[in-house]
């Protein structure tokens, strides 16, 4: 049973939020980057939002976005009433890390450059448990699901069976926490969080030409559209019915699209888009645990565009083609 948010108590993070939103990249501030005569400046627009300043090159982008995120992090733990709240988007950097961890142990090779920062735990030390074998330390989900990791690749020689393993705690403990903190904006946000996931699983397996037997291993629970109604639209065809009147009909059809020999770019744009047109919903909520996730989803969105702008900027793509691959700005 889940319990009543006091809203009450998210007066003054609400607040803070609404103050930090000033400092968001608009559709404009985008544009301006991508119109930029070089990358130097395009970064200038950044430290005129708060970013720090950087070398024009994806390195140091990189680490930027990573201090960035954790210092957003930080700042929000001081205020909010219920220290868990932020976790909805700490587990994700940490089911990240720990397939980081599990690839280099299973390959041999040193993967810490692709660790990412802002989750609950210390990136280095996650991988390094990982890597020597000290998974009782973990939280009870993960470590659970990291054993059974071990296993089906042992048995299977196949890292993906791995990824789908983890992915499934991922969202698991997504849904918990939603659920612990009785939010049903937060109840509805993972679920469009996991019927995006099974989305574009089902459209990149078929794509692939890959048997129904990954897609089903590959479905996640939780959804607004039941598993296997989408394993059967999926042998039908027709998963763009399936979508129909839902905040992912646009991106379904795109997927449909793709399946016949469409590219994928617009269908991710398309499901990126989706959630964050639910997420500026909470534009619209003065305060309570909403906004406060709203603004952090909107700034890892903004981030997502930063990096699609500099690494299109650095490899001299035309202007035209960063447009297309970009997400729609929060503000």
């Amino acid at each position: 049973m889940t319990k009543t948010v006091k809203d009450e108590r998210y007066l003054c993070v609400s607040a803070y939020v609404r103050a930090l939103e000033a400092q968001l990249l608009t559709d404009g501030d985008l544009q301006r980057m991508i119109d930029a005569d070089d990358v130097r400046e395009a970064i200038r627009v950044l430290t005129d939002h708060g970013y720090p300043e950087m070398a024009p090159h994806m390195v140091s982008l990189e680490d930027t976005l990573r201090h960035h995120r954790e210092a957003l992090m930080a700042s929000l733990s001081d205020f909010l009433p219920e220290g868990g709240l932020l976790d909805l988007f700490r587990i994700r950097y940490d089911y990240h890390n720990a397939k980081v961890a599990l690839k280099a142990l299973w390959t041999d090779v040193d993967a810490t450059r692709l660790l990412m920062g802002g989750g609950r735990l210390e990136p280095l030390w996650l991988y390094q448990t990982l890597c020597t074998g000290e998974d009782q330390k973990l939280p009870p989900v993960m470590e659970q699901a990291v054993q059974e990791a071990r296993e089906r690749v042992g048995a299977t020689l196949d890292p993906q069976k791995g990824d789908l393993l983890l992915d499934k705690a991922a969202f698991a403990e997504q849904s918990a926490l939603a659920e612990a903190v009785g939010s049903p904006f937060l109840l509805d946000y993972v679920a469009l969080l996991i019927d995006t996931a099974n989305l574009q699983a089902a459209v990149r397996i078929l794509r692939m030409g890959k048997d129904a037997i990954l897609l089903e291993e590959s479905l996640l629970p939780g959804g607004t559209v039941a598993q296997d109604r989408l394993l059967e639209s999926a042998r039908a065809g027709t998963i763009a019915d399936l979508y129909a009147a839902s905040p992912l009909e646009e991106a379904a059809g795109l997927g449909q699209q793709a399946l016949s020999g469409g590219g994928l770019t617009a269908f991710e744009k398309a499901c990126d888009d989706a959630q964050n047109a639910f997420l500026q919903r909470a534009m619209l909520i003065p305060f309570g645990p909403e906004p406060v996730l709203a603004f952090v989803a909107a700034r890892e969105q903004e981030m997502r565009n930063v990096r699609i702008i500099i690494s299109g900027k650095l490899a001299k793509l035309p202007a035209s083609t960063i447009r297309e691959r970009m997400r729609e700005a929060y503000v």
